[in-house]
């Protein structure tokens, strides 16, 4: 099998985009806009405090997605991102310290994107074996988010094959279906745990078209470390993204249920809270007696009773016939810092 050499860890200075980390939270501005930069700014602002660390739009020329007499070329064309804007983009949320960046279609947009240095490209689903595009991304060494809406699991491997083979490291792969909107049965989330088992721990994360606020929870319970979310400022504005994304006030409870599941996944290591060491009903090891430093500890001066804040009773052996290196007080627990 390929041994992918993907980034285990996606670095943001000290921001770490990592399988089971705190999600990074992407506001999909894309096309909702509706061509009105006053707009525009009000989507970044809202992204901002529903605690959004990244905001994304598409960079397009519509004859890249589809031919003149396409009954579709209209509708992309009339969303097609002002170029003008990608400066205005850029300072505005520089200003505003958040960090945009685009989905990409056409490997010539490379080098103009790349004047202004953002963070990040988006691969969209439809240019998944762009390889064209693929490796002129990979050379600005940029993080790469993977879209895989589209795509069955096949094209999944031939893509990553090719970036992991062009030295691409710094690639995030995101489950997604390309449906609007996305029903819950359609989101298989169980393809989170696989991917992070088959591509050797790479990040993976969620960009979800479903209409529901508690899909990417369910993801971040599985480990997603991004999410990534279709924003409007109203769903009845006219454009075709309006209707199956999130407007401020159900981003808002998405963001908060996604802060929910992140602190409920807690450790993956279980210990004793210390309110269960306090209050349970467990049996622990206690001194008997007050015990002076240099005394050997006899089993009479041993005595077991609730609760367990020392060692438990099967670890008597261990202290047993020990010297203690300081004194003991009465009705104190036992634990090994005595001997």
């Amino acid at each position: 099998m390929l041994e992918y050499k993907f980034k285990k860890e996606v670095a943001l200075k000290s921001r770490l985009i990592k399988n089971f980390n705190r999600p990074f939270i992407i506001s999909e501005i894309g096309n909702n806009h509706n061509q009105k930069f006053s707009y525009l700014k009000k989507m970044i602002d809202h992204s901002i405090k529903n605690r959004c660390e990244a905001v994304k739009f598409q960079f397009y020329k519509a004859e890249d997605l589809v031919s003149r007499d396409d009954k579709n070329y209209k509708i992309f064309k009339s969303n097609q991102l002002n170029i003008k804007w990608v400066k205005k983009i850029k300072d505005y949320c520089t200003k505003k310290k958040i960090l945009p960046f685009f989905s990409i279609f056409n490997h010539k947009d490379v080098k103009f994107l790349e004047k202004y240095n953002f963070f990040a490209y988006k691969i969209a689903s439809s240019e998944l074996l762009n390889f064209k595009l693929l490796e002129e991304v990979v050379k600005t060494k940029k993080i790469i988010f993977i879209s895989t809406g589209m795509a069955d699991e096949l094209d999944i491997i031939q893509a990553l094959n090719f970036l992991n083979k062009k030295g691409a490291r710094k690639v995030v792969l995101l489950l997604c279906y390309s449906l609007y909107p996305q029903n819950l049965e359609q989101c298989n989330l169980n393809l989170i745990d696989k991917w992070r088992k088959l591509f050797n721990d790479m990040p993976v994360g969620l960009s979800d078209h479903t209409k529901s606020i508690y899909t990417p929870a369910f993801a971040v319970s599985k480990g997603a470390c991004v999410i990534e979310k279709h924003f409007t400022l109203n769903n009845s504005l006219k454009g075709p993204d309006h209707k199956t994304s999130l407007n401020p006030k159900n981003f808002s409870k998405m963001t908060e249920l996604i802060n929910l599941s992140f602190i409920a996944n807690g450790s993956s290591i279980k210990k004793l809270d210390p309110l269960e060491k306090k209050f349970g009903r467990r049996n622990g090891l206690y001194f008997k007696n007050n015990i002076s430093k240099g005394s050997y500890l006899k089993i009479d001066e041993i005595e077991i009773r609730q609760p367990r804040l020392g060692l438990a009773p099967s670890s008597i052996e261990k202290v047993v016939n020990r010297m203690l290196i300081k004194s003991a007080k009465k009705n104190e627990p036992i634990n090994l810092s005595y001997f």
